[in-house]
Formats: structure tokens, C-alpha cells, sequence
């Protein structure tokens, strides 16, 4: 189970993030940073190595310009005097713009992921600002950070706003993962399912408790079953979508006879959640319902078909894929199927050699070792003693 789970953490759904290409221009006026629109004919920028820090805490802190995109680059893998420099000016700078500075290095970072931007993001947890704390415990989600693990705690009980609360609840998940496959000292992951637990069962708002649920799945916890149950019977759709979620992270395919029947369910986004823990839970039963969702009206809902597909696999899988890849003009759908199409043959090749070793290792047992009793090691030297005067023979006839 810890095998599947790790195999789509790494290449579920989760991974794949649409990003614009290119990060935006920074604009003065607040309003415009809540933009997102890209020039697609932008040339590719390259990574400036050189520049001078002081320069780049200059250009952050004049509000009256624009803040050159290939100095987003400079803010990646800070060393330690940089870090300080920059958490003495960052109250300086303007609200929106520390905020559009996060989303535009999320953008970068998803587009480069050889790019780091840990350290700005830790300072990014203690901003008065609640949204700029949000996507700084988003863009922690991708490196090993286990000191942050009662930063976490901490934030998910503490913190003044729900939406914080939310999302250090969904952070600590990676942690429960973690801890299922034993990359986490036991005793910090039973610290961290008694929280949310303690969260999931409390009074805290629904978005709070139900992003608890989500993290919770990865768990094995011998009570997740009932709460995922409770959840999914409450009938309310945010609820119910949570409780999806959470059985496809259980890998358990106890839960079929849950999910199959929410793919035809008339909200979109439960629709979506079944058709991710189809893929998730690799439920074979669901392809033909999950082909037919690659032409729901709502994007979110294919691309999760999609991706199910492509982990669930199948001839019918790929030519579905194929067929949706040569039909869409949408370039980010595009993207997306490319990669669906991708982990679809990713994981044919990771079916094929799993068979190949399982066809190996009955050979091996079909191999008797008792055939070769009646050889003592005096036998054998004699056997290769006689092969090697039968050899001599041949080669002077």
C-alpha cells in the first residue's frame, strides 16, 4: 500500500499544475497585480546570475516601477545574509505588492523547479497579511521542511483566519503521507493526526475541517473509515467532495461503491473528486463512465478524467487520450493531456516490468536445486574434467 500511495503521490494529479509561461510584469496599481494575463509572445528569460541583491531590494521597494521579471529569479536560493537583508525591508514593501511577489514566484517556480524559493516563503508565514500566509505555506508543500512541522501545528489552531487555518491543515498532509511510508519519525505523525483529528471533530468552520478530512486520508488511522463515511452520508456537497478526496487518497478500493456512482452526480465538483479518487483508488469498473467525462462542459472535471485514464490505463485509456489530445485547441488542455499521456505510458512500462519480475521469479521457483543433489563437488570436477577432453577431442579431429 505505502508503494501505491508513493507512486501517486509523485505522479497523481496533485503534481500537475497549469501554469502561464511567463511571469507577469509588476504594475504599481494593486488592482492590476490581481491580473494574471501573460503576452505569449514574450521571449524566454533567462536567469540572471549576477545581479547584485541590494539591487534587486532596491527595484522590490520602488512602487513607482515596475519590478523587472528577470529579477524574480534572484530571489531562488538565497544564502543566509541575503535572507537577513531581505526580512528587515519586508515590512517596507506594500502589501500588494509582497503578495503579487508570491504569486509571480509561484508562477516561476512551477515553470523551474530547479529554482528555490524556501526561504522568502518561510518569511512569508509570519506577514500580517493572511494571503500572503497562504501562499507561503503552499510554496513550502514542495521542500523537506520538517522543522516547520509545529509552525504548522501551530498555525492550523492559532491563526486569526480560516483561510490560513485551511491551509496549514492541507500542509500538514504531505506529513501523514510521509509518515505512511515511514520517511517520519512516528511520534511527530501521531502529533500531527491528533490535531487534525482533534480539528476534524471540533467547532472550527467547515473549510477548516473538511481540508483536516483531505489530510487525513494518507492516514491508517482505524477510524478514518467512519469519519470518511460520516462526511461523504452528510449529503452536502462541499462535504461529500471532501470525502471523495479523501478515498482516493486511501487507495482502498472499499470505496467503489462510493465513488463510481458520483461521476454522474449534477454538481461539477463532485463530479471531479470522483473522477480523481477513480484514478487514485485505480478503479477499472469506472474507464467507460471516465471516457465520457473527457467531454463534460467543465475543464476541471475532464482534465481529472484525464489524468484517472492515464493512471487506471487500458487500449481504451490511450485512444480516448489520443482522440481528446487531437480535438482540444486549448493550449493549457493541451499541456495537460500531453502529461496524462505521458503517465499513461509511464505507467504501462511500470505494469510491463512488474509482470516481467513476477514471470521471473516463477521461473525461479520452477528451478529445483535437488536436480543438482546427486553432484558431489568430486562429481563436478569430474563433469567439467570429462567436457574439457571431449573439447580437446573436437579440436584435433
Amino acid at each position: 500500500m505505502a508503494e501505491c500511495r508513493q507512486l501517486r503521490f509523485l505522479h497523481g494529479p496533485d503534481s500537475i499544475v497549469l501554469l502561464h509561461q511567463y511571469p507577469r510584469l509588476y504594475q504599481p496599481d494593486p488592482i492590476a497585480m490581481s491580473n494574471h494575463d501573460f503576452d505569449p509572445d514574450l521571449p524566454d528569460l533567462p536567469a540572471p546570475k549576477k545581479i547584485p541583491f541590494a539591487d534587486a531590494l532596491a527595484a522590490l521597494l520602488d512602487v513607482d516601477n515596475p519590478l523587472p521579471p528577470r529579477y524574480l529569479y534572484r530571489f531562488s536560493d538565497l544564502e543566509p545574509e541575503e535572507i537577513r537583508d531581505l526580512h528587515k525591508i519586508w515590512g517596507q514593501i506594500p502589501a500588494w505588492r509582497r503578495k503579487a511577489l508570491m504569486e509571480d514566484l509561484a508562477l516561476l517556480f512551477g515553470d523551474d523547479y530547479l529554482l528555490s524559493f524556501e526561504a522568502i516563503c518561510r518569511i512569508g508565514l509570519k506577514d500580517p497579511e493572511a494571503a500572503i500566509r497562504v501562499l507561503s505555506l503552499s510554496g513550502l508543500l514542495e521542500y523537506e521542511v520538517e522543522d516547520l512541522i509545529p509552525v504548522f501545528l501551530n498555525l492550523l489552531v492559532t491563526d486569526s483566519q480560516a483561510e490560513v487555518r485551511a491551509a496549514a491543515a492541507s500542509a500538514l498532509g504531505k506529513y501523514i503521507y510521509e509518515g505512511e511510508i515511514e520517511e517520519l519519525k512516528p511520534k511527530s505523525l501521531r502529533l500531527i493526526e491528533e490535531r487534525l483529528l482533534s480539528v476534524l471533530k471540533g467547532s472550527d468552520t467547515p473549510l477548516v475541517r473538511r481540508r483536516a478530512l483531505e489530510s487525513m486520508g494518507y492516514s491508517s488511522r482505524k477510524e478514518l473509515p467512519t469519519l470518511i463515511e460520516s462526511a461523504f452520508n452528510t449529503q452536502e456537497n462541499e462535504w461529500m467532495a471532501s470525502a471523495l478526496f479523501a478515498m482516493g487518497r486511501t487507495c482502498d478500493k472499499r470505496w467503489q461503491e462510493h465513488v463510481v456512482p458520483m461521476l454522474n452526480h449534477v454538481q461539477p465538483a463532485i463530479r471531479m473528486e470522483a473522477a480523481r479518487a477513480a484514478g487514485e483508488i485505480e478503479i477499472a469498473a469506472a474507464g467507460e463512465q471516465l471516457i465520457e467525462l473527457l467531454e463534460d462542459d467543465n475543464a476541471e472535471v475532464r482534465m481529472a478524467a484525464a489524468w484517472s485514464l492515464s493512471q487506471i490505463g487500458g487500449e481504451d485509456a490511450q485512444e480516448a487520450l489520443n482522440l481528446m489530445f487531437k480535438s482540444t485547441d486549448d493550449p493549457e488542455e493541451i499541456e495537460f493531456i500531453e502529461a496524462a499521456i505521458d503517465n499513461l505510458i509511464f505507467n504501462q512500462s511500470v505494469q510491463f516490468y512488474s509482470i516481467m519480475d513476477f514471470d521471473r521469479d516463477n521461473d525461479d521457483e520452477d528451478f529445483d536445486d535437488d536436480d543438482f543433489d546427486e553432484f558431489d563437488d568430486g562429481d563436478l570436477e569430474d563433469y567439467y574434467e570429462n567436457d574439457e577432453e571431449d573439447f580437446d577431442e573436437d579440436y584435433e579431429d
